[in-house]
């Protein structure tokens, strides 16, 4: 645990965060930990998934994992479709 967190950035945990508390798959908003809309309900635009068909993806789930649970990867993969190569 002296690594942690591995060389994520702050950004990269700050844009995990808001996904997690908007409930939603969104682009970054720069202005989104500004305190004076600290304990707003705010979102931005949608990450488009779906789009994504050149780029082969292989998609590794656990059922035991606590960050990414079995629905939410099978969501993401049946979202996404084709360009998952591998799940």
């Amino acid at each position: 645990m002296d690594h942690e967190p591995n060389g994520a950035s702050l950004q990269s945990m700050l844009l995990y965060a808001q996904n997690m508390k908007e409930d939603r798959f969104q682009v970054w908003g720069p202005d989104y930990y500004h305190w004076d809309h600290l304990f707003e309900k705010r979102t931005t635009d949608l990450i488009p998934i779906e789009t994504i068909t050149k780029v082969p993806i292989a998609m590794f789930a656990a059922y035991d994992d606590t960050i990414a649970d079995p629905i939410d990867a099978k969501w993401t993969k049946d979202t996404i479709g084709a360009a998952v190569i591998h799940y």
